[in-house]
């Protein structure tokens, strides 16, 4: 009663004492639960009654004036707040997370059965509050009572890249804020839009998924971009699904067309460049101090020769080689057409170079495609198919051993919604890509396998997706769900979320 006992003191209940004392009861020693002086003080708001309201009033006031229609989801009559409103409440916040807990089941398939996160979101006063998720492929598809947050991992190998203003970057070169090519599933558009955070994992187990044309790998929950097929003839839905809740009806959407650029370049000189990129030479001289450039473009089948002659007009001077017999270099001897050399004039082109930053042939060429309006895109894509790829049916199989004219060649192919085959290297160390006929992946055709651990990562954007570049293959793909219950907790006092309501949101938005 006077807490003075020690730790290892022999505490009896009445009648235990008197059995003691009778032989009847042995004793041994045990620790005590020593009382713990507790303050009894009454636990006091941490600012006064005006001023608690005052900073509510001003949250409230800064919800009103940030949150857009594009932050909102209508739920069964009830409006409620994603992910791209807590983004930017963490940002005007300035919170920062935390990874504490994380823990995966997985089925004998490698697909995730269970997810178990604890993220901790931090204020610049040092305070800080836990958000406890967990899902299992046991939940209902919209409705999580026993759940805060709907939180697995949807990630995909390190060495993944992602598409930038400055082409391809993988992950531990990017600066959160910069411009990324995210798709939005309500316009079947992509749009440039910031890169909004980048979360990283030590180790996670993969799937491959694969088909003749086609081959991605990925976590298991990571979520794809896909067309289900209805009932009824011509009518699909679009929407984000996990890689293990594929349905057979339905397709990965591989591409989509972005936005439109600003650079001034037309249609007619993208034309000539991406002539030039393919089938034509770029010498640079120094005469006296001057850059000296002589280009020219060499062509011998008959239909693209009236092509370039009727592009190039009066800015080329045209040469004319006669057919003749020609030895190559694997030993054989072939008849070759007549060819035509077009030498354009120094007063057109070299200005047209120095629009377009070409200093060299080995420029990067990556800032053009990304700048490009979309008809002056398609004009430069089509003129490198003709100088350097071969059409078989209806499809386009691009070749070039030019690093620079290949990534050139994929930028301007996925800006236009063209997807792309697997890329190939032969012998030569020339690279070759199919640009197929359509831009999606039947779902019905995968081949699924499990594909060991590796470190892993994924960004989070504004429509919930990203154009993703794994080992040479191109594919619109999802991003990351986390951390929208710590945020909510920190600064909203746990307000319920979209993604708490329901794991399959079909909108761009989220």
């Amino acid at each position: 009663r006077d807490f003075t006992l020690s730790k290892f003191d022999k505490v009896l209940c009445y009648k235990c004492q008197k059995k003691e004392q009778k032989g009847e009861l042995e004793v041994t020693s045990v620790p005590a639960i020593v009382p713990e002086v507790v303050n009894s003080a009454i636990v006091r708001p941490a600012l006064s009654p005006n001023d608690s309201l005052s900073a509510w009033h001003a949250f409230q006031d800064l919800k009103g004036k940030i949150k857009s229609s594009n932050d909102v989801t209508t739920i069964r009559g009830k409006e409620y707040l994603g992910k791209s409103f807590w983004r930017k409440m963490a940002t005007f916040f300035n919170l920062t997370d935390e990874i504490l807990d994380r823990k995966f089941e997985y089925n004998d398939r490698g697909f995730i059965q269970s997810a178990y996160y604890e993220i901790k979101m931090i204020a610049p006063n040092g305070r800080s509050t836990t958000g406890i998720g967990f899902c299992s492929a046991k939940e209902r598809e919209f409705a999580h009572p026993d759940h805060d947050i709907r939180a697995t991992a949807h990630c995909v190998p390190q060495r993944a890249e992602i598409l930038t203003k400055n082409g391809f970057k993988l992950y531990d070169t990017l600066t959160i804020g910069e411009d990324i090519l995210s798709y939005s599933l309500e316009d079947d558009v992509c749009y440039w839009v910031p890169l909004e955070n980048i979360t990283t994992y030590d180790d996670l187990s993969m799937i491959e998924m694969c088909n003749q044309s086609f081959k991605a790998i990925c976590t298991s929950d990571h979520s794809w971009v896909i067309e289900k097929e209805g009932l009824r003839k011509h009518i699909s839905k679009i929407e984000l699904c996990p890689a293990s809740k594929f349905k057979k009806r339905s397709s990965i959407i591989l591409a989509a067309k972005a936005e439109s650029g600003t650079m001034n370049l037309t249609p007619r000189e993208a034309a000539i460049l991406g002539w030039i990129f393919t089938d034509g030479t770029i010498m640079y001289q120094n005469i006296k101090s001057n850059s000296y450039v002589r280009v020219h473009i060499d062509q011998s089948k008959p239909n693209y020769i009236a092509e370039l002659k009727k592009l190039l007009h009066n800015d080329a001077i045209i040469r004319i080689t006669k057919s003749n017999k020609r030895t190559f270099p694997q030993g054989h001897t072939s008849d070759c057409l007549e060819s035509y050399r077009f030498s354009l004039k120094t007063n057109f082109v070299k200005p047209l170079l120095k629009k377009v930053s070409i200093i060299n042939k080995d420029s990067s060429l990556v800032h053009i495609a990304l700048n490009l309006s979309s008809e002056s895109r398609k004009a430069m894509l089509f003129a490198m198919l003709k100088g350097d790829g071969q059409k078989r049916g209806n499809a386009w199989i691009f070749n070039n051993s030019r690093d620079n004219i290949f990534d050139l060649f994929q930028i301007l192919a996925t800006l236009e919604g063209y997807g792309l085959g697997q890329e190939t290297t032969n012998g030569e160390n020339v690279k070759r890509q199919t640009m197929r006929v359509h831009r999606k992946a039947y779902v019905p055709s995968l081949k699924i396998s499990v594909k060991k651990s590796e470190p892993s990562w994924c960004p989070t954007t504004k429509y919930g997706t990203w154009i993703m570049k794994l080992d040479g293959q191109i594919a619109i793909t999802g991003n990351t769900r986390a951390k929208n219950r710590g945020i909510s907790d920190m600064i909203a006092g746990g307000e319920v979320t979209t993604e708490e309501i329901s794991s399959d949101i079909t909108t761009s938005r989220y």
